[in-house]
């Protein structure tokens, strides 16, 4: 009798151990214990905005594809992908991102579609030391046809190899925005909303 309820009773103590739960966090902290590994870290990761990179922020005109202009900043890098010094408009503009952010002076950032941007316009550097490369450029007086814009005239300033400093040249270039000067402005003009271009002679 008493070897039955001592086999009874084995069964009912295992039984109840089979419906215990076994939670994760008793795992961890029998790996932490058997294996000497330290458990998980549990403090929280730092904000995003402890990363934000630093910009230079760069005053611009905007003319858009409905014929608004609005007075914008950009966002400019101190160290550009692609060449040595400070990111330029240009490298912005021309990069394959169709989405460009750009702050207005009531506050707002807004990702402007680079489709509707028809040219950006800001002063040339006058203070800026003069590039001796610069001496070897090609300058060709053009007026420009915009789509829902006036023609715009200004001048092309190529720094291309020899036999290809012509008009054409400079337009079937990659980029998709083209630099034009007029009157210490520089324009960056989508080539997307160009109609066709005039040589001056």
């Amino acid at each position: 009798m008493a070897s039955k309820l001592l086999i009874s009773s084995i069964t009912m103590v295992t039984r109840k151990r089979k419906q215990e739960p076994f939670a994760l966090e008793h795992l961890h902290a029998r790996s932490s214990r058997t294996t000497g590994m330290p458990e998980p870290d549990k403090t929280p990761l730092p904000e995003q905005n402890d990363y934000r990179v630093q910009k230079n922020r760069f005053p611009i005109t905007l003319f858009l594809l409905d014929g608004s202009t609005e007075e914008g900043v950009l966002y400019l890098s101190f160290h550009a992908a692609n060449h040595e010094g400070p990111e330029i408009v240009s490298d912005v503009l021309n990069q394959n991102d169709p989405f460009l952010p750009i702050s207005f002076r009531e506050g707002a950032t807004h990702l402007i579609n680079k489709n509707n941007i028809v040219m950006v316009a800001f002063p040339l550097d006058e203070k800026q030391p003069e590039n001796p490369a610069l001496k070897d450029i090609a300058v060709h007086d053009v007026a420009i046809h915009l789509m829902n814009h006036d023609p715009l005239e200004g001048s092309f300033y190529l720094l291309l190899p020899t036999h290809a400093r012509r008009v054409k040249d400079y337009l079937n270039q990659g980029e998709s925005f083209l630099e034009l000067r007029k009157d210490g402005t520089l324009y960056l003009i989508n080539k997307d909303h160009i109609l066709f271009v005039e040589e001056k002679r």
